[in-house]
């Protein structure tokens, strides 16, 4: 038994440790434009100094004013530059504009002061702004961008990613804790791939450097080390959907499990914003073929009218003939904004009148942001959405960790 009681509290420490390098070493690794298949990129630095370096060699200065094309090849990574002066080290053999081929590629800043641009050729893509550095791997012909970020850094990006620009201050604060618990509690979810999170909404969205609302940057730092906690001071699983519709769904509604935190609640702060509600059409014939498809028994001579179906409140299947359909399979099998919706028959459709805009469990964003407006703040907001939770600073948990025994 004492065995096993040491044996727990060492791996409690290699959490702790895990987490402390997460929050406090600065870093996080992001897979980013993760959905596409990279095949070309322009990389040229913004502002400030960066060295470009392969298997710890310096390859290539990137300063203001400088780029650098990525391209990948059965070989490796090929690099060119579209600058006359390419002041490259005496030791690399130049072939005209191009050189050498690599299988990663690491580009760290030099100073304090520094951003890149990083822009996909192919396919082609918006240039977008990125904090701190970028490593670029050659993976199955094709390349693999990690941004090695500082944690503030990132936060900063989500919830600009999430969030927008023209939120109060108080909901900022609000998702910069929940972005922050999401990824430390989620640091390991791309382990397999190399990196930590990738930047879609896989994991949370992000884009890059937050640019756009300085209230952002305040945000974070005035919330630095926050993150939400259960009754048990474990990490949450910090999930948000776009607008409930008025009625968040418990986690095992949407699931498999059944999560205390994550329980129903009634959300008026929601109800009359922009994407609160949506409508849809469908015929009756396709209808009965989902049915079909989904082994509900239903004969071609059943009338539209008998095919009626309310949801007032949040339901987590929806029944026919003795038949039931979880809402989350007719969500993404129709392609739905949520399963928040009702039936009205109309002669030969359907009208399905929905609530809502995404699987509505935890916090609901438009129904956050009006809180703020009408004077919560971010404790209220959390404690609203998440069910006998806490907020803690990250490093009073990790000292609550490394003593048990």
């Amino acid at each position: 038994m004492l065995r096993n009681k040491n044996n727990l509290k060492y791996i409690l420490i290699i959490i702790s440790f895990q987490f402390i390098n997460i929050s406090n070493s600065q870093t996080i690794d992001i897979g980013i434009f993760n959905d596409k298949t990279v095949k070309k990129v322009f990389i040229e630095s913004n502002a400030g100094k960066y060295i470009v370096k392969s298997d710890n060699k310096r390859i290539y200065s990137l300063k203001k004013e400088r780029s650098l094309i990525l391209n990948t090849t059965k070989n490796g990574i090929s690099l060119s530059n579209m600058n006359k002066d390419f002041g490259l080290h005496n030791s690399i053999k130049i072939i005209g504009k191009k050189y050498g081929f690599f299988r990663k590629l690491f580009v760290a800043k030099k100073n304090r002061n520094h951003i890149l641009n990083v822009k996909l050729i192919n396919p082609e893509q918006k240039t977008r702004k990125y904090d701190n550095d970028i490593y670029v791997f050659s993976k199955k012909g094709n390349l693999q961008l990690i941004n090695k970020v500082e944690m503030p850094n990132y936060i900063a990006g989500v919830v600009e990613a999430e969030s927008g620009s023209k939120a109060e201050f108080e909901y900022y604060k609000n998702q910069a804790v929940i972005c922050r618990t999401y990824a430390i509690k989620n640091s390991d979810k791309h382990k397999n791939d190399g990196f930590n999170l990738c930047d879609g909404v896989h994991c949370q969205a992000y884009k890059g450097k937050s640019t756009s609302n300085e209230k952002i940057i305040s945000a974070v730092k005035e919330t630095k080390d926050l993150v939400i906690v259960d009754k048990n001071d474990e990490l949450i699983s910090a999930v948000f959907s776009a607008n409930c519709g008025g009625q968040t769904n418990n986690s095992e509604d949407v699931w498999i499990s059944e999560v205390p935190y994550l329980r129903s609640v009634t959300d008026s702060f929601c109800t009359n914003q922009r994407q609160a509600t949506w409508t849809k059409e469908i015929s009756v014939k396709d209808w009965k073929d989902f049915l079909r498809k989904n082994s509900v028994e239903i004969s071609d001579t059943i009338i539209s009218d008998s095919l009626y179906f309310n949801q007032e409140k949040r339901l987590k299947n929806y029944s026919f003939n003795n038949h039931e359909i979880k809402l989350s399979t007719i969500r993404f099998g129709l392609n739905l904004r949520s399963t928040f919706f009702s039936i009205i028959p109309d002669k030969d459709k359907l009208i399905l009148k929905g609530k809502g805009y995404g699987h509505g469990v935890g916090m609901c964003q438009e129904g956050a942001m009006n809180m703020a407006k009408k004077g919560y703040n971010f404790e209220d907001i959390i404690k609203f959405y998440y069910k006998d939770v806490k907020i803690k600073n990250l490093k009073a948990k990790l000292k609550i960790i490394n003593f048990v025994n």
